[in-house]
């Protein structure tokens, strides 16, 4: 078998397993794929949409804050993170664009994800100016 041809095999067959993990949502941890729960909502400031703020999901466990999940906002402020039920608190630091870039952070100190369901839709995150 010519190195080509087997190339064009091997390829396909990487692709076909990797597409497989994503699929089953096989993420090393405890949780089932159907475990998860789509949360979703939106970054503001002064009621506007701040696009490209980091958002990390803190989940208590042992007695610590541990990063669960992290995504940026985009489109509109809008961002998704699929997490496990439970209890979270959603931290998030960004940017104001403009002349002088005003840094902001925000947070939702509180945050039950409930079992049973698909979606947590309209989650907002206020930003205010960092403290220096």
């Amino acid at each position: 078998m010519s190195k080509l041809h087997a190339d064009r095999i091997t390829l396909p067959i990487i692709l076909l397993a990797l597409l497989s993990l994503l699929l089953c949502g096989c993420e090393g941890g405890s949780e089932r794929a159907g475990d998860r729960v789509t949360v979703s909502g939106k970054t503001i400031y002064k009621d506007m949409a701040v696009e490209e703020v980091s958002i990390h999901a803190l989940r208590m466990e042992d007695g610590k804050w541990l990063e669960a999940g992290r995504t940026k906002s985009k489109y509109h402020g809008s961002f998704r993170l699929d997490l496990a039920p439970g209890r979270y608190k959603l931290e998030a630091t960004g940017t104001l664009p403009g002349p002088m870039e005003t840094l902001l952070t925000g947070a939702l100190p509180q945050l039950e994800v409930p079992s049973g369901q698909d979606r947590l839709d309209q989650v907002v995150i206020e930003l205010v100016p960092k403290s220096k």
